[in-house]
């Protein structure tokens, strides 16, 4: 399950917003003014209340935002991916996990990473979520689930390319992350959605 977090600072200033607002309601005057000081708006109440503030500010964009999605990929694509990596004999488990015919989309944007998938036409599930940051040619993504993986990244025409240099994560009942990491992301070429 994947909790959302609110900062500190979030948290401060909606207690002080409460505060104010708290202030405000409880100083009716009981001095017997005149009835046309009660019509009278003060200035605490025709100001506009504080604009709430985000969680974190808006991402800049990046070169590899967007919707990206690959062709259909079938075993054959994903057990050639991973033989070349030395990661063949995990292609069995890698493939009783993604099915037969997999579809794959990308989400990218204000420093979100999202990954979906369609298994044998099945419906659309998530399959990796995180955030990342781009260092040059290199992306840096921090999955939801910890770790880092760390891709290369290259956009020609409408593709993305992603190509693995590193990851932290630890193995998944006994498979090297890198298994996963390989067929999900390096099989094929995500084609541009926009």
């Amino acid at each position: 399950m994947i909790k959302r977090h609110r900062s500190p600072r979030h948290r401060t200033v909606a207690v002080a917003v409460l505060g104010v607002l708290t202030l405000t309601a409880g100083c009716g005057s009981s001095d017997g003014g005149s009835p046309e000081d009660a019509n009278t708006p003060t200035s605490s109440s025709t100001e506009a209340p504080p604009e709430p503030e985000t969680e974190t500010e808006a991402a800049e964009a990046t070169p590899i935002d967007g919707t990206w999605t690959t062709p259909t990929l079938a075993a054959a694509d994903f057990r050639r991916v991973l033989a070349a990596h030395g990661l063949g004999t995990h292609a069995d488990t890698f493939l009783s996990e993604y099915g037969d015919a997999v579809d794959l989309t990308l989400e990218l944007g204000g420093g979100f990473w999202t990954l979906s998938s369609s298994i044998d036409g099945g419906a659309t599930a998530l399959a990796d979520r995180g955030s990342f940051e781009l260092d040059g040619t290199k992306v840096v993504v921090r999955p939801s689930s910890g770790g880092r993986n760390t891709f290369r990244w290259k956009v020609a025409g409408d593709e993305l390319t992603l190509d693995l240099v590193s990851t932290t994560e630890p193995p998944y009942e006994g498979v090297p992350a890198e298994t996963f990491l390989r067929g999900l992301y390096t099989a094929s070429s995500f084609r541009s959605m926009s």
